[in-house]
């Protein structure tokens, strides 16, 4: 049984899904949902200064970012 995939949001790179890291943030009125690689969040999370835990939509815990860094939108 082959496990389901998924492709970061950021760099483009197919992946495991368990794999996946979410993370969410604002723009204006909309709450916008991206699909990161673990590299990619930590490199995220560097550049975006204030972070928060929150409940994600497919897993059970997701970032929550004050300020997107402009490479994620």
């Amino acid at each position: 049984m082959s496990e389901q995939s998924f492709t970061c949001d950021r760099c483009g790179r197919d992946r495991l899904r368990r794999q996946m890291k979410e993370v969410m943030f604002e723009e204006g009125r909309e709450r916008i949902r991206k699909q990161l690689c673990s590299t990619c969040l930590d490199e995220v999370m560097r550049a975006s200064g204030e972070v928060h835990g929150i409940v994600g939509q497919e897993k059970k815990a997701a970032i929550h970012l004050s300020r997107a860094p402009d490479d994620i939108r």
